[in-house]
């Protein structure tokens, strides 16, 4: 009697541990194509991120006293925010110790998605490669803001894809660069080379970052976001796209639209380089006026009658 009643606590057990384990399964992401290293952030589609090493990349000062958020031991008990002993290296109000995860590297051995209260939630089953630690990590696939990690594999593919490159950069970054080895403000200049020195996350930006350097040593960062934004007006210009713009326009209006200014011989080519596309244009006969939130510019065919 007692031999059949172990024996049907054992089956019940292996039942319920299939069960746990076939419901577990169904909820495991399986990536259909492998990562091909050419985005960071995977938006809806996180299961690429399995196998791969994520780097943690530090915060802005101002931010570090609030912590790391989504970074949880029990993925079941997401939905209860002040539970601080969920909370994986806790606590920073109740987020995760700053000073305790930047920099950490980890590598995904999961993606999975679980019902909570009546919605699907992501997560990444992480391990901690220093320490062998395993946590979860809440995985918004909706907002790229959110998401705090540097793909290895991302930015390893950058450096092959960038290496060797020249560049030119607009007023926009250059007013706001500093000088990596000082953090000092640069002295721009318009129209400048820039070569490639390497691809990381930069310690200014706390981004992954191009770093350039000019022919004087001094090295800046560079966001990639800014380095493969095509949206007028760009920031970022290769140096062969920069000297046929220097070509077609003529030098005086090819530094006026690094500078991100206009001039009255401008055409509507050059303009919206500049100033990039009207917010509104308003045709009256053979007449054109675009506006934009700094003013408005007069085109009589394809060249500025008059600048508002």
């Amino acid at each position: 009697m007692v031999f059949k009643l172990r024996l049907v606590v054992i089956l019940l057990a292996m039942i319920t541990t299939v069960s746990l384990y076939s419901q577990k399964k169904e909820n495991i992401l399986v990536p259909e194509v492998p990562y091909d290293s050419t985005a960071n952030y995977l938006g809806a589609d996180p299961a690429q991120y399995t196998g791969q090493e994520l780097w943690l990349k530090r915060m802005p000062e101002i931010q570090r006293e609030m912590g790391y958020g989504n970074f949880i031991l029990n993925y079941k008990k997401v939905a209860d925010i002040n539970d601080s002993k969920n909370v994986y290296k806790c606590c920073d109000g109740y987020n995760s110790m700053y000073y305790e995860l930047q920099n950490k590297h980890f590598l995904v051995e999961q993606v999975f998605k679980e019902k909570i209260k009546d919605k699907e939630e992501y997560f990444l089953k992480l391990k901690e490669l220093s320490d062998g630690d395993i946590v979860y990590y809440h995985y918004d696939p909706e907002s790229v803001y959110s998401f705090p990690f540097a793909v290895m594999g991302y930015i390893e593919k950058q450096k092959e894809l960038l290496k060797g490159k020249e560049f030119v950069f607009s007023d926009a970054v250059l007013l706001n660069a500093v000088d990596m080895e000082t953090l000092d403000p640069i002295k721009p200049v318009v129209g400048q080379k820039w070569v490639y020195e390497d691809v990381t996350v930069d310690n200014y930006h706390f981004e992954v970052s191009l770093i350039a350097k000019n022919s004087n040593g001094t090295k800046i960062a560079v966001p990639l976001a800014d380095v493969y934004n095509e949206t007028l007006p760009r920031k970022v210009y290769t140096w062969k796209e920069a000297n046929d713009m220097q070509q077609k326009f003529g030098i005086y209006n090819y530094k006026r639209i690094l500078q991100q200014k206009i001039a009255s011989n401008m055409n509507k080519e050059s303009l919206r380089l500049s100033w990039g596309e009207p917010l509104e244009v308003i045709k009256k006969g053979n007449t054109e006026e675009w506006v934009y939130t700094s003013g408005s510019v007069v085109f009589n065919g394809n060249s500025i009658a008059k600048i508002n």
